[in-house]
């Protein structure tokens, strides 16, 4: 049962952290930070999947049936919450995707002057031009 009690907590604390960045991305407005939090909360993500494989091991191996009914029901509760944060952080990354296609992401709240706008365009098209040039290389 101590077993039992390790994964069960272990689970708890790591999907704790994954909702702690979940929480946390959306406030972040430098892009940096926030793809850094990102693949930070996949990271934990990853872990607390790892650790749900294995506390479902662990369950195979109680011999009380009444005991294993319980622990199945909290387990099954766990790996919907879990499947909840994914689903949170696959969004939060699909957000962040779709923002690097549009410039002023915050909704207009930036004002883009048309000069530094002109600027922008070409500088991404000299960079397309370098990439394109060290390609026919």
């Amino acid at each position: 049962m101590a077993d039992i009690q390790y994964w069960q907590d272990t689970l708890t604390t790591e999907m704790e952290d994954v909702q702690r960045m979940v929480d946390i991305i959306p406030n972040l407005k430098d892009d940096m930070k926030r793809s850094s939090a990102i693949r930070k909360a996949e990271k934990y993500l990853k872990s607390a999947n790892g650790t749900r494989r294995s506390f479902k091991m662990e369950i195979r191996l109680v011999q009380d049936p009444s005991q294993k009914q319980a622990i199945e029901q909290k387990f099954a509760q766990m790996s919907d919450r879990l499947k909840a944060l994914a689903a949170d952080v696959k969004a939060l990354k699909q957000e962040e995707q779709r923002d690097e296609l549009f410039v002023g992401r915050h909704g207009g709240e930036e004002k883009v002057d048309e000069d530094d706008a002109i600027k922008k365009g070409d500088n991404m098209l000299k960079d397309a031009s370098r990439l394109q040039d060290k390609t026919q290389e």
